[in-house]
């Protein structure tokens, strides 16, 4: 199990935990599959949680799939989400969302041309958009929140205090 040493801290201020989850996650990142298999099942719900909200509020969906799909299935984000007890609404999102996404690099290796490939894209974009848009209506926070007030409850297998 993968953790952050740092000394001990204001658990109740959420600034400084965040700040902490975050030196967290720089431990495990850049992602890869074997650094997942090295966490917690608590600490796991976290980590999917963050990626899912972060790479959705940056690259949407399409961003989300394509970057972390191979490693994160549709089931695995749903539970992570429960896991935290992020509100029905998200979680219904995900549930909807398209079982069948083609990375972004198989679209480029199946394109004979470029507009090939920005026709192809655009397709996608349109069927994803709905789903990011639903989601940016939401917005993060409270996702954040969840993670936040979850990661305190669960602290000592995040950090290890010196």
């Amino acid at each position: 199990m993968v953790q952050y040493v740092t000394k001990s801290f204001e658990l109740n201020n959420d600034n400084i935990l965040w700040d902490k989850f975050m030196c967290f996650m720089r431990e495990i990142l850049p992602y890869e599959e074997f650094q997942l298999s090295k966490l917690s099942k608590t600490q796991k719900a976290a980590v999917i949680a963050f990626l899912y909200c972060s790479e959705v509020m940056g690259e949407g969906h399409i961003g989300f799939l394509d970057l972390y799909g191979k490693y994160i299935g549709h089931s695995t984000v749903i539970a992570a989400l429960k896991e935290i007890c992020v509100s029905d609404r998200y979680i219904k999102i995900m549930e909807e969302l398209p079982k069948d996404f083609i990375p972004v690099s198989e679209i480029s290796d199946k394109s004979m041309s470029e507009e090939d490939f920005d026709m192809e894209m655009e397709r996608i974009d349109e069927i994803y958009d709905e789903f990011d848009n639903r989601f940016y209506q939401y917005g993060d926070e409270e996702i954040i929140d969840k993670i936040i007030f979850y990661v305190r409850k669960n602290h000592m297998e995040f950090f290890k205090y010196i």
